[in-house]
């Protein structure tokens, strides 16, 4: 895997061939000692058996897809520290626009959009999703991130159609060596500058991708 440099960075990284869940893992870190030193992690795998999703519903996750979990390390008074009433939305907004761009930019897929506040779709399929949890007592954010990457078949639910990078561009892809890395890396910019106070400055407010207006 090529995780040589996330902005210079000292993150660890787990990766399994499958796991249940990258974030009930991640849930688990924090509250063990491992997460004393408080050091950026990340969980990451193609597989997982019960992945999780928005609310109280279940991710369907295929084989050959990209899946993990981010451990940032946040201030004890993180919520009253920013401006947004529920920082967990707009911080899963943010970097379902910043995953966009990329996608916009690395594999010229302009019919992309996002439906708020945390869906990725091109067309009126879905593509993946992002979802944020923030535990204060913690000092801990975890992101969730679940993008289809390789899926060669339409998973169909009461809410949602979905479709994949590889449907869409006819070809296969290295997960772990060449769609996971520059994609955390965006990610992890996006994280430094926010921390930073930079991100609304460098305008990561994804409002120039095309917004879904279908519910």
């Amino acid at each position: 895997m090529i995780y040589d440099d996330i902005c210079g960075l000292d993150v660890k990284f787990y990766t399994f061939p499958c796991i249940d869940s990258t974030q009930l893992m991640a849930r688990e870190y924090i509250n063990s000692e491992a997460w004393g030193s408080q050091q950026p992690t990340v969980f990451l795998t193609q597989q997982q058996t019960n992945g999780i999703g928005k609310g109280h519903n279940q991710w369907i996750s295929d084989k050959g897809s990209l899946y993990c979990s981010i451990i940032w390390p946040i201030a004890s008074n993180f919520r009253n520290a920013v401006v947004d009433v529920s920082p967990h939305l707009f911080v899963a907004y943010d970097i379902a626009g910043v995953i966009c761009r990329y996608l916009q930019e690395e594999y010229f897929i302009f019919d992309i959009a996002l439906k708020w506040p945390n869906d990725i779709y091109i067309q009126d399929r879905k593509l993946g999703g992002v979802l944020v949890d923030i535990f204060e007592h913690q000092q801990a954010m975890i992101i969730g991130i679940g993008l289809n990457i390789n899926s060669n078949h339409d998973i169909c639910t009461p809410y949602y159609i979905s479709t994949s990078l590889s449907q869409n561009m006819g070809r296969k892809y290295d997960v772990y060596n060449k769609v996971a890395p520059p994609i955390l890396h965006q990610i992890f910019i996006y994280l430094v500058d926010r921390e930073n106070g930079l991100y609304r400055i460098r305008t990561y407010d994804p409002c120039h991708v095309k917004a879904m207006l279908y519910h």
